[in-house]
């Protein structure tokens, strides 16, 4: 299988695939919920392009694209037709992606390709995670007015910092082993951290950017008094004043808590999706 740098037009055409494939059950999305210009932007902030961190993997049986994300090595495609051809072409895409670079190899499914969700565990590829995307329309989305007690954290926070990453590491599953310098890294990349403060106290936060929202985390003692909501319509509140017309997340399903939360608050759901994982040789 033929392994090489990307080139322009090769990003043309998986920008042209990602259009063709958005919604549909034969679309391994792969991507940020802003397709390749959050993507782009996330090297540019890095350093570095898209084009020098993207390679393309093909033969006959179709045409892959493997990126290296912040967690790994992410796959994006197939657009194939037969299982039996999907999981010779996963193994065959293992290979070549053990030639070049990262640890993991990250392939996201919508749940509804079901042959490429039965391909991949065929090739050696675990089960980690499942998700629910969900979009919340702001187009005439009424916000309340925020509350005096939100906080846009600085770097230079530490105190704030320090127990957000504390809280978290206690309540929020996907943050057990995470530090307080991956929150900083999220500064530094654009991202925003907003805190919810009570009586001097962080009740909860979160992250997130005008497309989308990464965390967000109440802590235990502070449920069920509405801070959650209030730190959705913060943020709802940023994104209607900049005449934003949508803002993503994906939960995990088994969050049905947070589920429920954002579906009152006026999210919908988009699709269900799944992530493969598999641990390289190189």
């Amino acid at each position: 299988m033929e392994i090489r740098q990307a080139q322009e037009k090769d990003l043309a055409f998986v920008r042209e695939m990602l259009e063709k494939s958005r919604g549909t059950d034969r679309f391994a999305r792969g991507f940020p919920r802003g397709g390749m210009e959050d993507l782009e932007r996330d090297y540019q902030a890095k350093g570095t392009t898209l084009l020098e961190n993207f390679y393309i993997v093909g033969d006959g049986e179709g045409i892959f694209g493997i990126y290296g994300g912040s967690y790994g090595t992410y796959l994006v495609g197939p657009m194939l037709q037969e299982p039996c051809h999907e999981v010779r072409a996963m193994v065959k895409v293992v290979e070549a992606a053990e030639k070049i670079a990262g640890k993991v190899l990250t392939v996201d499914v919508v749940e509804t390709n079901t042959a490429l969700m039965e391909a991949l565990p065929l090739a050696g590829f675990e089960n980690y995670c499942q998700d629910v995307a969900m979009t919340l329309d702001l187009d005439g989305f009424e916000v309340e007015p925020a509350s005096e007690e939100m906080v846009n954290v600085e770097q230079t926070d530490d105190f704030i910092l320090k127990e957000i990453n504390r809280i978290w590491k206690r309540d929020l599953v996907d943050w057990r082993n995470s530090t307080v310098e991956e929150l900083m890294e999220y500064l530094q990349d654009g991202w925003q951290i907003t805190a919810r403060l009570v009586d001097g106290k962080v009740a909860g936060a979160m992250i997130w950017n005008d497309g989308s929202l990464e965390y967000l985390c109440v802590a235990k003692e502070f449920e069920g008094k509405g801070y959650g909501r209030g730190l959705l319509e913060f943020a709802a509140g940023k994104l209607r004043q900049k005449n934003i017309k949508s803002w993503y997340i994906a939960a995990d399903q088994s969050n049905t808590r947070a589920i429920s939360l954002y579906k009152s608050f006026g999210f919908n759901v988009d699709y269900y999706h799944t992530f493969f994982k598999k641990e390289l040789k190189g």
